[in-house]
């Protein structure tokens, strides 16, 4: 068996990704997500500011 070796696969894993992560999200519903929203109507007196500062010191 020969040794692993990124050199000698057919596709780039570092190129599918990036692909992936421009590309379009599958369904509706994923690409309307939006979480600071969703935590803003879950806890009315959570402001978006408030949030994206949760968010960031999470490392969100």
């Amino acid at each position: 068996m020969k040794p692993f070796d990124l050199n000698n696969l057919p596709f780039d894993p570092a190129q599918e990704a990036m692909r992936e992560s421009k590309g379009q999200k599958n369904t509706p519903l994923e690409a309307d997500y939006d979480p600071i929203e969703e935590a803003t109507k879950l806890y009315p007196g959570l402001t978006k500011e408030k949030a994206l500062e949760i968010a960031e010191a999470f490392g969100f």
